[in-house]
């Protein structure tokens, strides 16, 4: 199953999938945005500052979520996050996929921003997605990989939000008791 989709819908990750590949894209003139990934629980809790992967922390603790970001020269942003399920911790139950502009910026005049995902396997496209511009954000909730009894489910349905990635953590945060 793939194509190219707008946002708001959610597809199942084949059962059998061990790893996927998304390839989050987009182009922020005059700005800069960096992409997050929040290893939370089934509830959306994250209990560490370790569970975010982001470009000065690429790497979950185990190589369950790797990240990469890189510049074209005609001023587009990659960021490609490389997921393996069988390396990650049984307690993470979503993966949420959050691009944020930087302390002084916000994401206005953000374009062409678009999500595709393909198993590393074989290359085949699992789906692709475009998703709409906000008008004025600090951050934008892009969408989640989410651990279901027979695999995982993905969806995009971006929220755009007047704060930061650092106040969605100290939201989320619950410190293991």
């Amino acid at each position: 199953m793939s194509g190219v989709r707008e946002s708001g819908c959610s597809i199942d990750v084949a059962e059998e999938q061990d790893a996927l590949v998304a390839d989050v894209e987009w182009s922020l003139p005059g700005g800069v945005a960096a992409l997050y990934v929040m290893c939370t629980d089934a509830g959306g809790a994250v209990s560490s500052a370790s569970d975010v992967v982001f470009r000065k922390t690429p790497r979950l603790t185990g190589d369950g979520v790797v990240l990469r970001h890189e510049s074209t020269p005609e001023g587009r942003t990659k960021a490609q996050v490389q997921v393996c399920f069988e390396l990650l911790d049984p307690n993470v139950g979503r993966l949420e996929f959050v691009l944020s502009a930087g302390r002084s910026s916000v994401l206005t005049g953000l374009q062409d921003l678009t999500v595709a995902m393909w198993n590393p396997r074989d290359g085949a496209s699992v789906e692709t997605w475009t998703l709409p511009s906000p008008k004025l954000a600090k951050r934008v909730e892009l969408g989640r990989l989410e651990r279901r009894e027979s695999g995982w489910t993905v969806t995009m349905n971006p929220v755009p939000n007047e704060f930061d990635f650092n106040q969605l953590f100290q939201e989320r945060y619950e410190a293991p008791s």
